[in-house]
């Protein structure tokens, strides 16, 4: 008896997987390649700046200095955040995604990203605001970093739409006010 199968679908899906599966290797370790020198930038950027808001760097051209690392701080924290998004993606496609939740408050989240993009939002002639409610400064249990990507690609968007005029952001926790809000949306 002579027995003939048609191996060829089967080897282009070992194929497919095993391309799917370098793809994933090489995007995550591309992703966290790249993390660690950016989160050096960042830091080292805003460690500069704070020896300058503390007086230890002095002289005509300090302020100027401030506001070149505060643009080396925006450019590398933009950077990174195209870096996780790559990460997640893949870490998404392959149900491996693991939020971390850590004690924050709302207005640290925010006010992180503001002060991050409020050189871009001036560079375009907007006006970038915050408000806090009084609630903003409980402590909240929330993946940081992912709550402040969200909210860096929702500021992102509002400044690059924008032609002029201003961008408000309130933060706020209580499920009270939130509550509030929908119910006067609805009347």
């Amino acid at each position: 008896m002579i027995y003939f199968e048609d191996i060829s679908s089967s080897k282009k899906l070992r194929h497919a997987q095993l391309q799917d599966e370098m793809q994933r290797l090489y995007s995550a370790n591309f992703s966290h390649e790249m993390r660690t020198p950016l989160s050096t930038v960042i830091e080292f950027t805003d460690l500069m700046v704070q020896r300058i808001k503390s007086g230890s760097v002095h002289g005509p051209g300090a302020h100027l200095i401030e506001h070149d690392l505060q643009i080396v701080k925006f450019s590398s924290m933009l950077m990174l955040k195209q870096v996780n998004d790559i990460l997640d993606t893949e870490q998404i496609t392959h149900g491996t995604f693991i939020t971390k939740p850590e004690k924050t408050t709302a207005r640290s989240i925010v006010n992180e990203v503001v002060q991050a993009l409020a050189l871009k939002a001036n560079s375009l002639k907007i006006q970038l605001s915050e408000e806090y409610e009084q609630d903003a400064d409980k402590s909240l249990l929330a993946d940081k970093q992912r709550a402040q990507q969200i909210t860096m690609n929702l500021l992102s968007n509002a400044i690059k739409f924008s032609r002029n005029g201003a961008i408000e952001v309130r933060a706020w926790q209580s499920q009270k006010r939130h509550s509030q809000e929908q119910s006067q949306s609805v009347d």
